[in-house]
């Protein structure tokens, strides 16, 4: 009270902010707060200033909702709508800027809901907002620094050999744990540069489990391809250097919370949550159905890889590639060029058969093997090329071909002509009738059913 006499009198007197902060030993901001806080220089009394401030003290005190009964509705309302508080305040402040018994801030609202003993909002709304936790987390509470998250003489992913930075090499794998509900868990194994993928079967995620299981693992595979093994900072692989010993496998981490740093096993984690979504019960999947997953990713074409599959690049590498797989590879590269003449008449860009010299369905289509000058003036199409090392520029046709060679990889034929007839009837009787492909407008069609919508808006709009 003192203190604040000394305030009153000195503003009385004209003395500046700094004077009488200097006589109270008190900082200038403070001096200017409180003045601020109880009306400013003109209105500033000790008497009023001490009974507002012993007001402000009491203590317990209603939170703002409690004290204000329309601006809890609202918020009630809001939140039952499920909008954040941030969504809420900003729009309080957009529709009733001008009224102050409608001001609050999105921390008093956070506070409101998950302080339960203010009984101001039901402890069930909790459940509204989007993470739906039931207690609040704590941005301070961290592992950051403990043991827990400390592996002894861990190698840093930086002391990797530089052939598996670059992948300019096969053996050099990246490994995390894909984790399932009722505590299930499965590993992966993924060569950065073949992207061929190994899922291990666990049982716990205990490093008694995880070892032995991935040095089996390790021991089965071929020497030529393991060398390394970059993991994360997950305590499973703790005791990495008696998994060395016995695998002769260099184990490396990557940097605590840096999942980019092993981009190929999370590329391809997401790739195996197509057969195993989140939710799922791990354990109930037995080594074989794991090695049958695998085996689906496995031969399934990367564009990273000039669509070949992680499988036919392993076998390149060990030079034992099936039989078959060259057989279906050399077909498909000797049909190639007749295909991508044939494609303007058949595949996604089927022509109308008037453009073929009025060659009725089933009379032999003429020869589009002519230069392009004869061409283009019939057809009244333009020539166009795609950029060098740019696939997506002809999209289309990749995706085809994409599909045709997974259909044909383990087909054999007697003779050309025999291929070239089931080709052509797998693309007029699957592929152009049967495959539906999304369009932005009109949804899942068919290609002969985008086809005819087409010609059918074409003949609207003429």
């Amino acid at each position: 009270m003192g203190e604040r006499e000394e305030i009153s009198r000195g503003l009385c007197a004209g003395e500046s902010y700094r004077a009488i902060a200097s006589l109270l030993g008190r900082a200038v901001s403070t001096i200017s707060r409180e003045v601020s806080n109880n009306g400013g220089r003109d209105v500033y009394r000790a008497i009023a200033a001490q009974e507002g401030a012993l007001d402000r003290a009491r203590r317990p005190k209603q939170c703002l909702l409690a004290r204000r009964p329309a601006l809890r509705l609202t918020v009630l309302i809001l939140l039952r709508e499920e909008w954040s508080p941030e969504q809420i305040v900003g729009h309080l402040r957009r529709h009733h800027g001008d009224d102050p018994g409608m001001e609050i801030s999105h921390e008093t609202i956070y506070r409101s809901v998950y302080t339960t003993r203010w009984k101001v909002i039901p402890r069930e709304l909790c459940k509204r907002l989007r993470t739906g936790r039931p207690i609040r987390k704590n941005k301070r509470h961290t592992v950051k620094g403990q043991w827990r998250s400390q592996i002894t003489d861990a190698r840093p992913i930086e002391e990797r050999p530089q052939a598996a930075a670059d992948r300019s090499e096969f053996e050099h794998l990246e490994g995390d744990l894909v984790i399932g509900s009722n505590n299930s868990q499965v590993a992966t194994l993924v060569d950065r540069k073949s992207r061929f993928l190994t899922v291990v079967k666990l049982a716990s995620r205990h490093t008694t489990v995880v070892v032995p299981a991935l040095a089996e693992t390790y021991e089965r595979m071929d020497p030529r391809l393991r060398s390394t093994l970059t993991w994360d900072r997950g305590m499973e692989l703790a005791p990495h250097k008696r998994f060395t010993a016995d695998t002769g496998v260099d184990v490396f981490f990557a940097a605590p919370r840096s999942p980019w740093q092993r981009g190929t096993n999370e590329n391809t984690k997401k790739l195996l949550r197509q057969y195993l979504p989140r939710g799922t019960i791990l354990s109930t999947f037995s080594q074989d159905d794991l090695d049958a997953i695998a085996t689906k990713l496995n031969n399934r074409p990367r564009k990273c890889l000039g669509f070949r599959t992680p499988a036919e690049s392993v076998a390149l590498k060990l030079g034992d590639v099936p039989d078959r797989a060259v057989t279906a590879t050399a077909q498909l590269d000797d049909l190639g060029l007749e295909l991508r003449r044939e494609r303007t008449a058949r595949a996604r860009l089927l022509l109308p058969h008037a453009l073929h010299d009025g060659h009725p369905p089933g009379a032999e289509a003429p020869d589009l093997r002519c230069p392009s000058k004869r061409i283009k003036p019939k057809l009244s199409l333009r020539q166009s090329m795609g950029r060098t090392g740019s696939c997506f520029d002809n999209a289309a046709a990749e995706s085809f071909f994409a599909l045709l060679k997974e259909e044909i990889r383990t087909r054999r034929w007697p003779d050309r002509a025999s291929a070239r007839a089931e080709i052509f009837a797998f693309v007029e009787t699957f592929y152009n009738r049967q495959r539906l492909r999304r369009h932005p407008y009109w949804g899942y069609l068919t290609p002969l059913e985008s086809r005819q919508r087409f010609e059918q808006e074409q003949a609207l709009a003429a």
